[in-house]
């Protein structure tokens, strides 16, 4: 995962830090920077990124990225836009950058919310918390 969450649970793909963060993980100190962003490795290792958004400045992280790497780009809100509005806002804001898929733009509880912003972007959505089982998906069919 790129993560600016000061969370060290589970392996990660590379994890992204604002530098008003912290600047060590449990891997040791940081060795790159993305922009006013750091980083445990260069973004350009990996072929495919999992961004973790919902912040402020998410499209400022999503375009830092973006000019250090070509790689795939998935981002993860975790339910942390709070209306409609603000996640079309946002994913259409972010899509310029090559966005792959958006997982869980708002909390979960909302398909109807779910299914306007797919109404209203261009980019896959993938639920996450809102997935009940793989034979009962929550109500997002159409």
């Amino acid at each position: 995962n790129v993560s600016r969450s000061k969370s060290t649970q589970g392996p990660r793909l590379a994890q992204v830090k604002s530098t008003c963060g912290s600047r060590r993980t449990r891997g040791g100190p940081v060795k790159a920077g993305v922009g006013k962003y750091v980083t445990t490795r260069p973004v350009a290792d990996y072929p495919i990124l999992k961004i973790k958004v919902g912040a402020p400045d998410d499209i400022d992280l999503i375009r830092a990225i973006r000019q250090e790497t070509n790689a795939v780009l998935r981002v993860d809100a975790n339910g942390g836009w709070k209306t409609v509005g603000e996640a079309v806002d946002r994913i259409n804001a972010m899509a310029e950058y090559g966005l792959e898929l958006v997982e869980q733009p708002l909390p979960p509880g909302n398909p109807q919310g779910l299914k306007e912003i797919r109404r209203q972007i261009s980019i896959p959505l993938m639920a996450d918390e809102d997935a009940i089982s793989a034979v009962q998906p929550f109500g997002m069919e159409g």
